[in-house]
């Protein structure tokens, strides 16, 4: 399916020509996508036991959701792993020194956030990436 998905994306043409279904893979990634999203959703109704608009689609949430994945590298499947990796104890460490003070962690987000799209715009994969293919070439 991830080639199809792959040969869709380049060219739906060519795609159709050699052979995929583009309407039948496009439609089992839709089922997919939606039959994971809605078990995390169940996950998450039944671990809150509550759901609310302001804590389900907040921008805490979204901000939490696309972070890692920006700070790691989007694009790469590594990437959003390695930005959990680095950001969670960052966060935890921020919370437990700066308690009492609201939206602290946010802000430091913010700042990281700042620091990687100016200085890492393909996230610490690419930084990783450009440093291993550094190394080898010298």
């Amino acid at each position: 399916m991830g080639y199809a998905l792959a040969a869709i994306r380049e060219n739906e043409d060519a795609a159709e020509a050699s052979g995929v279904n583009a309407l039948a893979t496009k439609l089992s990634a839709m089922a997919m996508s939606s039959f994971l999203t809605a078990l995390g959703g169940t996950f998450y109704a039944q671990y809150f036991a509550y759901i609310d608009p302001s804590l389900t689609f907040g921008p805490a949430i979204s901000i939490g959701g696309l972070l890692p994945a920006i700070v790691g590298g989007a694009g790469t499947v590594a990437g959003p792993l390695l930005g959990s990796f680095v950001l969670t104890p960052i966060s935890e460490i921020t919370r437990a020194m700066l308690r009492g003070r609201a939206g602290a962690d946010i802000m430091l987000y913010g700042l990281i956030l700042i620091l990687v799209i100016s200085f890492l715009p393909n996230g610490l994969m690419g930084w990783l990436r450009r440093r291993a293919l550094g190394g080898a070439a010298s």
